[in-house]
């Protein structure tokens, strides 16, 4: 599917989880190049079943993995987002992020038709609340892109 993008969830340090899983896991992330991954360490809730499994994996171990899949997730998620830079997209525009600039210009932030977030920037009085228009990506800032309309 053309500009696909796919994101996922992830526990880290599941009890029974490996060195070799964990490798598993951080190789099928770099080979599916998620778009976004959200992380989380496995934490132990009285009464489930998965707090009596053997192999719990120690706290520091947990936060170890965690700050690698953070890191990855920062690596590929700008990947994937650089790979869209000169594409045109429709955008559904959400709100605007700041009071206006002296240019009389005010940022506004959506999201492309494939879930990446953009920033632009349009006239003062301008409502795009809820509006969804093509846009060019034109690069990247932080972790979103930045877009003209067109």
């Amino acid at each position: 599917i053309p500009g696909l993008t796919v994101t996922t969830d992830l526990i880290a340090g599941f009890p029974g989880e490996t060195d070799a899983h964990f490798a598993e896991t951080v190789a099928f992330a770099r080979r599916n190049r998620f778009a976004h991954m959200h992380i989380f360490p496995y934490s132990a809730r009285e009464g489930t079943a998965a707090a009596r499994f053997a192999g719990q994996v120690p706290a520091e171990e947990r936060k170890r993995r965690v700050r690698i899949l953070h890191e990855l997730d920062a690596e590929l998620g700008q990947a994937v987002r650089a790979g869209f830079v000169g594409q045109v997209r429709p955008v559904l525009w959400e709100q605007p992020l700041d009071t206006p600039s002296e240019s009389g210009l005010v940022t506004w932030v959506g999201l492309t038709d494939n879930y990446l977030r953009v920033l632009a920037t349009a006239p003062v009085g301008a409502d795009l609340h809820n509006r969804i228009t093509t846009t060019r990506l034109v690069g990247l800032q932080g972790n979103d892109l930045t877009g003209t309309m067109v």
